[in-house]
């Protein structure tokens, strides 16, 4: 279990208050404490050291010049910067300015949010800090892909992420409470209010992008307008808040911070490639798409772009293959996302192909039964004569190599459909409106069902087919929210291009109690009119 409660920055940040108006004299106080401190051992483990970033922002030039370098990854500690851009950043780094900005860019032309976390992070002693609109080219679409997957790494090998809570945009500046705020008001380990659950409703923890800049950083700073909120690895608390472990904070099916699946349930940076245990890690990456998909995204086509960096080390660290945000190794599961109850999602058109979480817009969610954090978590168990037999998986990347966008994607397989229709149903109401009706034997149980976009059925009644995928099967009963296993199917609708060539639309599941014995035999009656034939998915 890795433990970094008493590493520098963290131990500086919970015994210091801010008792003046200038955001340098506050850093340098924090600065003081932080020399008094010993590196603690378990920390250094869990930052990636990797060197510096491809390029870096050097503010140790002068109070009134900020230089971005080019640099040769040397090993020096360096911050980041996590804040939300509003409607554009007005100072970036393009083709035709990097130039000028490697000879060097007066701090008084920075937008008030990044000028203040320069001079906040100078006075905490860095004399590097790397800031997304400044170190990666915005208008070179490779360069802007390859950092992109190179975010985890960047901010997994950070010293200190400092996020702009609360700040709409670039030019709001830091928090005024930090500035002017309470002298009394410190990260203090005596108090017992719960401050720091309000963190999550902050403007920044809405923001896609931001996710895996806050979750793999070995330590975040939230500067609020109420004050300092500290997250660690180990620790999470607010200003006039009692540390507390992170393991005891609750998100959505989980009760550990997600910083803390990164650096204590999965210590990713230092795991074998070569161990088949590391397939576990896909199980939480699940977890993780769950969080995510609560985050918001200017741009529609950044989706997979804004987990590139998570993706490229989860591949590392399992030699798992990646696909438009599923894997290939572990595509039975990978294909089973749906809608959280009560909500739809969308599908805005951005290259994704249909199978992909990726290809839609709103709340997702995976089985809690095949959870990492389920007591008794479920087991996929795949029929290789009936359920879904993938034969190969391909994905047309617009940049191969750096897990971002996509054109399309698509899965040759073997599956067993059963036709159906969409039809009306006026009597039932709510989410998934209308039923599918499939003609299949399996005595006894009820299909339940999801359409991905419940709003948009085209025309009633829809032609569509139901396509086995696989059944979970728990490894104990109780761990699931039903008596026994089920199957998995998705609701699929020919594209009319090509022939035998399918869409997803819906994902759908039904109660198989009945047909498994201790022997986990499946009855061949089943799908008794289905067919059986080789299919592509799109």
């Amino acid at each position: 279990m890795l433990r970094c409660q008493r590493h520098e920055v963290c131990s500086s940040t919970r015994s210091v208050g801010f008792k003046g108006g200038k955001l340098r004299a506050a850093a340098s106080t924090m600065a003081r404490a932080l020399l008094r401190r010993a590196r603690h051992e378990v920390y250094s483990s869990t930052r990636l050291d990797l060197g510096l970033p491809k390029r870096i922002l050097d503010i140790s030039a002068s109070n009134e010049i900020v230089i971005l370098r080019k640099t040769k990854a040397e090993k020096v500690q360096y911050a980041t910067l996590s804040y939300c851009w509003g409607d554009g950043v007005p100072l970036r780094t393009t083709q035709s300015t990097i130039k000028q900005h490697y000879a060097g860019i007066p701090l008084a032309s920075f937008p008030a949010t990044l000028k203040d976390a320069i001079v906040f992070a100078k006075g905490l002693g860095f004399q590097y800090i790397w800031i997304d609109a400044l170190c990666i080219i915005q208008d070179d679409s490779r360069d802007w892909e390859e950092q992109s997957a190179a975010m985890t790494a960047i901010y997994h090998g950070c010293s200190l992420n400092i996020a702009i809570a609360d700040a709409p945009n670039c030019n709001s500046g830091i928090a005024q409470g930090l500035k002017d705020g309470d002298a009394h008001k410190t990260l203090d380990s005596n108090s017992q209010s719960n401050a720091w659950l309000n963190h999550r409703s902050r403007k920044l923890e809405t923001r896609g992008w931001v996710f895996q800049e806050t979750l793999v950083s070995v330590a975040s700073v939230y500067i609020t307008d109420d004050g300092l909120v500290w997250d660690c690895c180990s620790e999470v608390c607010a200003q006039g808040d009692s540390p507390r472990p992170a393991r005891q904070w609750s998100h959505p099916n989980d009760q550990m911070t997600p910083k803390a699946t990164w650096a204590d349930q999965t210590p990713i940076s230092r795991l074998d490639s070569a161990s088949s245990k590391n397939l576990d890690v896909l199980r939480i990456w699940y977890e993780w798409l769950i969080l995510f998909s609560y985050r918001d995204l200017s741009n529609v086509n950044d989706k997979l772009p804004a987990m590139a960096g998570l993706a490229s080390r989860v591949q590392s660290a399992s030699s798992a293959t990646y696909a438009a945000g599923l894997w290939e190794e572990d595509i039975h599961l990978g294909l089973i996302w749906s809608a959280q109850e009560s909500e739809g999602l969308t599908r805005p058109g951005n290259g994704a192909p249909s199978w992909s979480w990726a290809s839609v817009e709103g709340r997702l969610d995976y089985l809690w039964c095949l959870s990492v954090y389920c007591v008794y978590p479920g087991v996929v168990h795949v029929e290789e004569w009936l359920d879904l037999k993938v034969l190969a998986v391909s994905v047309n990347e617009v940049h191969p190599g750096t897990f971002g966008r996509v054109t399309g994607g698509r899965i040759e397989a073997i599956g067993t459909l059963q036709r159906g229709t969409i039809e009306s149903d006026e009597d039932r109401g709510g989410f998934g409106e209308g039923r599918v009706g499939f003609n299949f034997h399996l005595e006894g149980s009820g299909l339940e069902y999801s359409l991905d976009e419940p709003q948009s059925r085209g025309e009633i009644p829809r032609p569509c087919w139901l396509l086995r995928i696989a059944s979970v099967l728990p490894t104990r009963c109780r761990s699931m929210k039903r008596d026994g296993p089920f199957i998995s199917f998705l609701i699929v609708e020919e594209t009319g291009t090509q022939k035998d060539e399918f869409r997803r639309i819906g994902k759908a599941f039904c109660d198989a109690s009945s047909i498994f014995r201790k022997d986990i035999t499946v009855a061949t009656d089943l799908f008794q009119d289905g067919q059986r034939k080789r299919i592509t998915l799109v």
